[in-house]
């Protein structure tokens, strides 16, 4: 079980450097909880923008990468402290990025 969560979360992303996980909470603030591993509470930031379900870290750059709302629109590049960086020009509702993409886990 995932500490401090009061629902289940809409995007989910892992930091290979860290061991740790990311989940995103809905909404027009939405925030961003990391987690050990065994499910542990870490910490929170409140990302800048809204953004879709879809998370992806890039652990060596240290960047959060997530489809803005409305989808279509953009997808946002934040940095650890939920800031948006950069509007990267994408449609894309799907994003993974990095050497050590969470689909390549499994």
């Amino acid at each position: 079980p995932l500490a401090a969560t009061t629902m289940p979360p809409t995007g989910i992303a892992y930091d290979a450097a860290h061991d740790t996980l990311l989940l995103l909470a809905p909404g027009p603030r939405p925030q961003l909880t990391t987690h050990t591993l065994d499910g542990g509470r870490i910490g929170a930031v409140t990302l800048d923008r809204e953004v879709a379900g879809a998370l992806a870290f890039d652990s060596e750059a240290r960047e959060l990468y997530a489809p803005l709302v409305p989808v279509g629109t953009g997808l946002g590049v934040f940095d650890e402290k939920g800031r948006l960086l950069r509007v990267l020009a994408s449609t894309a509702s799907f994003v993974d990025v990095g050497p050590h993409a969470f689909l390549r886990v499994f």
